[in-house]
């Protein structure tokens, strides 16, 4: 699937660049700017591409039960889009979606925890080097 980083707080998305099409796998943005919005999504190709294509007037859902997640990072904060393109705002500094989401807000905790600074790259670098569904490079 793929990995994105989001942090609220420095207005950042990281992404790993991994893209798997069937048998296929080669590097794309995952990631893009729209007016002041940050973008990015995870799951299905074809999800990917309406989301990525329509931000931010959402009219295309996709009918079809398959694993997408869109997510905008916005001045006003964090916003997640299902596959129905249904909007919820997100309430924490950091979110993540993608197969890697998990181990990248370990990766995170982990930094604050131990005192180290927070790095949301160095995050999805690690996820990397662990998810099969994820690479970079970052």
């Amino acid at each position: 699937m793929t990995t994105i980083l989001v942090c609220r707080s420095e207005q950042l998305m990281v992404s790993d660049s991994k893209c798997t099409n069937g048998q296929v796998s080669f590097k794309t943005n995952k990631v893009k700017i729209v007016k002041k919005h940050v973008i990015g999504a995870a799951g299905d190709c074809t999800a990917t591409v309406v989301f990525m294509r329509e931000y931010p007037k959402l009219k295309t859902k996709i009918k079809d039960k398959v694993e997408f997640e869109g997510v905008a990072l916005t001045p006003e904060g964090i916003i997640t889009y299902d596959r129905l393109m249904n909007a919820m705002c997100v309430d924490e500094d950091y979110y993540a979606t993608g197969s890697g989401a998990v181990a990248a807000l370990a990766v995170i905790e982990y930094q604050k925890a131990a005192g180290l600074p927070v790095d949301p790259v160095a995050a999805v670098e690690a996820v990397c080097a662990v998810d099969e569904s994820s690479g970079g490079p970052v």
